[in-house]
C-alpha cells in the first residue's frame, strides 16, 4: 500500500513538474517555486503513508499476564416463605377393647407324659393416644 501511494504521488510530481516550465512562464519563478513545494508535499505525505497523530504513531502496550476479572452476575430470587398454620387440636387417651387370639400349649404331668392346654381367645383393654381436632376449624 504505501509502495503504490508513494508510485502515485512520484508520477504526479513528475506529471506537474513536466509542465513546470509552461506554467511557470506565465507566473514567473514564484510560480515555480509554489508548484515544486506542493509536488514535494505530495511525494512526503505519500512516502510518510499518512501516519497520524502528527507523524507519530500510537503507542501500544502488551501485558503479558494480564488475565480480565470475571464477570459475577447475581440474582437474588425471593425465597418461598411458608407459614405452617399451628395445629388446633388435642390429644386424647381412649380405651379400646383388642381380641388376643386363643393359644395351647402341652404340661407335663410325669415322665414321658404330656397334656394339652388351651387357653380360650378373650378381650384386652388397651389405652390408645388419639389426636382430636378442635371443631372450630
Amino acid at each position: 500500500m504505501k509502495r503504490t501511494m508513494m508510485m502515485i504521488g512520484l508520477t504526479g510530481a513528475m506529471a506537474v513538474s513536466g509542465s513546470l516550465p509552461v506554467m511557470a512562464h506565465g507566473c514567473g519563478n514564484w510560480g515555480a517555486a509554489a508548484l515544486g513545494f506542493l509536488g514535494g508535499v505530495i511525494v512526503e505525505r505519500s512516502a510518510e503513508g499518512h501516519r497520524g497523530y502528527y507523524g507519530c504513531e500510537r503507542p501500544v502496550v502488551v501485558q503479558e499476564n494480564y488475565c480480565p476479572q470475571p464477570v459475577v452476575v447475581q440474582t437474588y430470587a425471593p425465597q418461598p416463605v411458608y407459614v405452617q398454620q399451628q395445629p388446633s387440636g388435642h390429644y386424647e387417651y381412649r380405651q379400646e377393647q383388642q381380641w388376643v387370639p386363643g393359644e395351647s400349649h402341652f404340661e407335663q404331668i410325669d415322665v414321658n407324659t404330656y397334656r394339652k392346654v388351651s387357653c380360650p381367645g378373650h378381650y384386652v383393654t388397651v389405652q390408645t393416644k388419639v389426636w382430636v381436632q378442635d371443631a372450630c376449624n
